[in-house]
């Protein structure tokens, strides 16, 4: 009985979707579901520049996504908007997809098309041409409880973060404390993985530093990265020669 319940329940919810969508969304905008949250940005600039710090990168085209861990998207125009402000958008886009559903909603679950998505790190952001497609699943697969699980091109970009900080502290340092050291960022491709539909691809990210007094360089991992930082930001330029440190007397 409660099956039956929840299956009348579930087609007056999409019927009203679909039917009634402006009033539909008015009254879930007062919820606090996670259809309320408004829609992350990729910072494309800073994404760029952050690959230089990768430690992998893999791309299927035969992946499958959460539609509930996408957050956002790759363009700027909708950073206003939450998914069921998308999900209104989507009814004027794609007016093709909302008759599919009326008529036959398990039909359309069951032909999902895949979609373009950008992992970094544990966060994933949908590609703009996307947006409205993810936007529906997301407000069909809420209400009716169906499966949240969808086709995927992935591309996954593992960024170490802590790099990235220990070099802009770097850069801090150097600038504070007027040192003659140039800064530049090294990453090598090492190894790749494949197979059909998938490959990963892995980095040695490394920093190189020139001391443009005495031409002396120095490159370093990360490791000897967290010596150098806490090393120059507790020594003097005379300590750096003549105390007690390891990585950065090798500079100086």
């Amino acid at each position: 009985m409660d099956a039956i319940k929840e299956e009348i329940l579930t087609k007056e919810t999409i019927s009203e979707m679909i039917e009634n969508t402006e009033q539909f969304i008015a009254k879930a905008q007062k919820t606090n579901s996670i259809l309320t949250n408004k829609l992350h940005i990729l910072p494309t600039g800073d994404f760029l520049w952050q690959q230089q710090f990768a430690v992998s990168y893999a791309r299927t085209c035969r992946g499958f996504v959460n539609i509930f861990e996408i957050v956002g998207t790759n363009v700027d125009n909708v950073q206003n908007d939450n998914w069921l402000d998308m999900f209104l958008l989507a009814k004027d886009m794609l007016p093709e997809h909302f008759k599919q559903i009326q008529n036959n909603l398990e039909k359309y679950l069951s032909q999902k098309q895949t979609v373009s998505c950008i992992k970094i790190n544990d966060t994933i952001f949908v590609d703009l041409s996307d947006i409205f497609q993810i936007a529906i699943a997301k407000n069909l697969c809420y209400f009716s409880g169906c499966n949240f699980f969808w086709p995927a091109r992935i591309e996954e970009w593992n960024i170490d973060l802590e790099f990235i900080g220990l070099y802009e502290k770097l850069q801090k340092i150097v600038v504070q404390k007027e040192l003659p050291l140039q800064i530049s960022i090294l990453n090598k491709r090492i190894k790749r993985e494949d197979a059909p539909g998938w490959y990963k691809d892995y980095f040695d990210v490394r920093i190189e530093i020139v001391n443009i007094e005495n031409r002396k360089k120095l490159v370093v991992d990360k490791e000897n990265m967290i010596v150098l930082v806490d090393e120059l930001q507790r020594l003097s330029r005379i300590g750096m020669l003549f105390g007690k440190c390891v990585v950065a007397k090798q500079i100086f």
